[in-house]
């Protein structure tokens, strides 16, 4: 029964959108970018399989076969990690490609929409340097107290893997699968604001957290779909996204 449980609490998500898939669509998106992403809800369920299996394998990692001869530790873990996310981000592009969609054009992947993402991390990046500074507190991420040892542990080989894996490959995946291939769907079935709460949950869900970090990654994901919101591009979340998890940067300096 635990086992079961298990299961139904890992791939809650899954089991969500499959009932959703149900729901006639109802809302029109309001952009022209959110306009042109007409795929169904299936393509994510796909991939959301594989991204929450993630997980699974770090929780038996001993247990399953073949990855069980592999010592678990945090080197052969982030070599995981990377695998997972690559084929995650391929599966998303030949998805695109088999179906003939524009990459670029359904997700406005543009360089105008670079100045303002840019600007705005600028700005809170004076920001949250001066509140460090005088106020030993930082504004953008917090990680929690497993993740700081973890940071503080890895040698500089390894924390090369962690970044690359945390700074570049999980804003580009998690924005490609949350904001990119989830949103929209639940828009024209649940509407703008149900939407935004629901991929939002749903993203905060696959950080498996406890409850009060939970509520700042909830917060975190409704303020990234603002930004995707605003002009329809996922650049603006990614860059952002980038930008936040770069400050774990500070953790393995100052732990060093």
């Amino acid at each position: 029964m635990a086992y079961f449980q298990l299961f139904i609490y890992l791939y809650f998500p899954v089991i969500l959108l499959l009932l959703l898939t149900l729901f006639k669509d109802r809302f029109e998106p309001e952009s022209e970018s959110l306009k042109r992403q007409n795929w169904s809800l299936i393509p994510v369920i796909i991939i959301l399989i594989f991204y929450l299996s993630l997980a699974l394998i770090q929780w038996f990692w001993s247990a399953i076969p073949f990855v069980q001869y592999f010592e678990y530790n945090s080197f052969n873990f982030e070599v995981y990690a990377f695998v997972d996310y690559a084929f995650i981000f391929i599966l998303a592009l030949v998805y695109f490609y088999r179906h003939r969609v524009s990459v670029i054009t359904a997700f406005n992947l543009k360089l105008n929409q670079f100045p303002f993402i840019v600007k705005l991390c600028a700005v809170l990046l004076l920001f949250n340097a001066l509140s460090i500074y005088f106020l030993n507190f930082n504004l953008i991420i917090n990680p929690l107290d497993s993740q700081l040892n973890e940071i503080k542990s890895l040698n500089w080989k390894v924390f090369i893997f962690y970044f690359f894996n945390t700074v570049i490959l999980a804003p580009v995946v998690e924005e490609t699968v949350f904001r990119g291939l989830l949103y929209s769907p639940l828009y024209r079935k649940l509407g703008g604001f149900a939407a935004a709460i629901l991929s939002s949950l749903l993203w905060t869900h696959s950080h498996f957290y406890p409850l009060l970090p939970s509520i700042g990654v909830f917060i975190t994901g409704l303020f990234f779909v603002w930004l995707y919101k605003r002009r329809g591009s996922l650049i603006h979340p990614i860059v952002f996204h980038m930008f936040k998890n770069s400050w774990m940067f500070y953790y393995y300096l100052k732990g060093s």
